[in-house]
């Protein structure tokens, strides 16, 4: 049978030949001798059971394929019963996991925060720490130029002035007035009262450096008292430095003069007494008052003794004061001048009959 066509008639004769000839053909097409259709022939064989290959089974086939397609998926929902209770559980698992990744996540989101917080903190920090270094090195530098060291202080204030020929001692008195300089010209820039400071502290090493300096030279020229004081050289030397150190302070520097010059002169007195009564080593030369009797060789020999002893007390005290500059040029001058006067007071007192000065 067929269906009408669309306008509600049945189709001609030959439309209806035309479709059995295309199932014809499409039944004559199959090549039943091929193993797949010899297969679903033999599995549909099956289905007939007892009842056998009647009219009734092959018109049922269709409902008894559906029964046993759905048997088929029972049986296959019922042994994935198990495997879907299992794959329920591992979906627990995994929403179990994927919470506690969440709360992972999160606690790694803070972490990142508190860890950007400490980096920005630290990075600020390291910079707080460079801009500190780099004022430490700028107050080391300022304290370099403007302050004396530990060990410059103790040369000023506690340590021997002469130790080691008083490099240590000089080199931090001229670190102090170095300071000194640097601060007027700071001051004469800018109104600063660190450079006040400094002035003041500067002032007060630079007073007790002189203060300790003239007390070696007033103990130095007592101890040389009944000694040949060109014997000591070193000291000789020291007292060099000494005065031309003083010579910045006048009160100091006069002070020490006058020390320097009564040294000198008792010295040359006591000489010039040896060669009036003992004469030289061992008698040679003989004594001046030998010559007594004879006024004019006796004078004479007096006035020569004096002549070698005053060209060799002023190159003694040229040397101690300096001969280069006028100031020390004439304080060398007013100390010799001293000596002088001793010796004409000797001098008159031996011609007089006395050898004892007044």
């Amino acid at each position: 049978r067929h269906r009408a066509g669309a306008g509600g008639t049945a189709p001609g004769p030959a439309a209806a030949m035309k479709v059995i000839e295309q199932k014809l053909k499409k039944v004559l097409d199959l090549h039943t001798e091929s193993p797949e259709i010899t297969e679903s022939l033999d599995a549909l064989a099956t289905f007939y059971g007892r009842r056998g290959n009647t009219l009734e089974a092959r018109r049922s086939l269709r409902s008894d394929l559906e029964r046993q397609g759905l048997h088929l998926a029972r049986a296959f929902a019922d042994e994935f019963a198990d495997l879907e209770a299992a794959f329920g559980e591992v979906e627990g698992y995994v929403d179990a996991i994927s919470d506690g990744c969440d709360r992972l996540q999160a606690r790694l989101g803070r972490t990142e925060a508190r860890t950007n917080a400490f980096l920005a903190a630290a990075d600020e920090m390291q910079s707080e720490r460079q801009r500190l270094a780099d004022r430490a090195r700028r107050v080391e530098g300022f304290l370099d130029q403007f302050e004396l060291s530990p060990a410059q202080r103790a040369a000023i204030h506690s340590d021997p002035v002469d130790e080691d020929d008083g490099d240590a001692f000089f080199a931090a008195l001229a670190k102090v007035q170095l300071i000194r300089s640097r601060c007027t010209a700071l001051l004469s820039h800018s109104s600063q009262s660190v450079g006040v400071d400094i002035l003041d502290a500067m002032a007060e090493h630079q007073e007790v450096a002189y203060e300790r300096l003239f007390a070696w030279v007033e103990r130095w020229c007592v101890a040389q008292e009944g000694r040949d004081a060109d014997a000591d050289a070193a000291g000789a030397a020291f007292l060099r430095s000494a005065l031309a150190v003083l010579r910045e302070r006048e009160v100091y520097f006069r002070q020490a003069q006058r020390a320097v010059a009564t040294l000198r002169r008792r010295a040359l007195v006591d000489r010039f007494m040896a060669a009036l009564t003992v004469g030289g080593p061992q008698g040679v030369p003989r004594p001046i008052d030998m010559h007594a009797h004879d006024p004019h060789r006796y004078v004479g020999d007096m006035l020569a003794w004096l002549h070698v002893a005053f060209a060799t007390e002023r190159e003694a005290l040229q040397g101690s004061f300096g001969r280069a500059e006028a100031g020390r040029a004439e304080a060398a001058a007013s100390a010799a001048s001293a000596v002088a006067v001793a010796s004409c007071c000797v001098l008159a007192a031996a011609c007089c009959g006395r050898h004892t000065p007044t």
